[in-house]
């Protein structure tokens, strides 16, 4: 591909796919951001000469319509159902959702006779509970239902987008996380930051001990525009994070501690909050030798940078309640 190539990202108003954007228009690729906007009130602000199209990716026909006016190389395909809480309010709805857009980005190929590759955006949760570091060859998890259905979802994704075109590519993120991450989805890093402005007590499921291992937004993007042109990037799934590791209650100290907020932590029970089907992850931490084989520089921002960054630039929740003072 050349410098001047065309890249399409679904699910473009998200917070990968505005990062994205930013990341790919200031390397010089033309590009175009899609979105239905079911999540998000407005486009993000982009560069001029970002085009940004209202559509849902769902949508085979206006999907392949858009695909023949625009010509793009390459189509990241980041939209999806996301977060704990949507997914559980839904589950069937979660897995069907996810199956129709990968169907419909297949659909667009095959019209445009295969020339647009395809990257799609798949999740640390289709690994199945273990300790230690996971590898693409880690096993992967056989649960369909509850909170599991975003897995399964995108471990079929997964299949049919390989299955279909051998060149397409596949990348496993982990745990990302920037301002304007959405809080009312059950992200834990922005429910941390607006509830430590507000004053309010940080909630923590259960004991706060699971562990995740955080990467921030801007360097994911970094690592994303390196590989969108990479002459070897010829492994078909990759995993994509951090190295900024902590449990839910380290990371809540954290925010805190850099916030000067005067709130506390409080146990929650998470079947009470999300329901009786919601089940807990223990530990999530990627290996990234594959990637790091590429010569791409590893996302490395510390959880101390990372937190502050979100407290600098998260946006200020307008409504959200201040917790009284004796």
């Amino acid at each position: 591909m050349s410098a001047e190539s065309h890249c399409l990202i679904s699910g473009g108003a998200g917070l990968i796919g505005r990062a994205l954007a930013l990341e790919l228009s200031s390397r010089g690729r033309r590009v175009t951001v899609l979105d239905d906007l079911s999540g998000h009130s407005s486009f993000p602000k982009l560069p001029d000469g970002v085009e940004c199209v209202r559509a849902d990716v769902r949508d085979g026909a206006a999907l392949e319509a858009h695909c023949r006016r625009l010509r793009p190389d390459t189509l990241f395909h980041l939209a999806a159902i996301v977060g704990v809480r949507r997914v559980l309010r839904d589950p069937a709805e979660a897995y069907e959702s996810s199956l129709a857009g990968a169907r419909a980005c297949l659909s667009a190929q095959r019209a445009m006779g295969g020339r647009m590759r395809i990257v799609f955006a798949s999740s640390s949760e289709v690994y199945a509970e273990q300790p230690g570091r996971l590898d693409e060859q880690a096993p992967v998890r056989t649960q369909t239902g509850g909170r599991w259905a975003y897995a399964a979802a995108k471990l079929a994704c997964e299949r049919l987008v390989l299955a279909a075109d051998p060149d397409s590519r596949v990348l496993r993120f982990f745990n990302v996380v920037g301002p304007g991450q959405s809080a009312e989805a059950g992200m834990v890093l922005p429910r941390f930051v607006e509830r430590a402005r507000a004053g309010l007590d940080l909630e923590l499921y259960g004991s706060g001990a699971a562990r995740r291992t955080y990467a921030h937004v801007d360097e994911v993007a970094r690592v994303l525009g390196d590989l969108e042109q990479h002459p070897h990037w010829k492994t078909p799934i990759l995993n994509v994070g951090g190295s900024a590791r902590a449990s839910a209650r380290e990371l809540a100290e954290c925010v805190l501690r850099l916030s000067a907020s005067r709130a506390g932590l409080r146990q929650v029970d998470p079947r009470q909050e999300l329901g009786g089907s919601f089940e807990e992850v223990g530990s999530r931490e990627p290996a990234l030798a594959r990637l790091a084989e590429l010569g791409i520089e590893l996302p490395s921002r510390s959880l101390e940078a990372i937190v502050g960054d979100m407290l600098e630039r998260h946006p200020h929740k307008e409504h959200m309640p201040c917790a009284s003072r004796a």
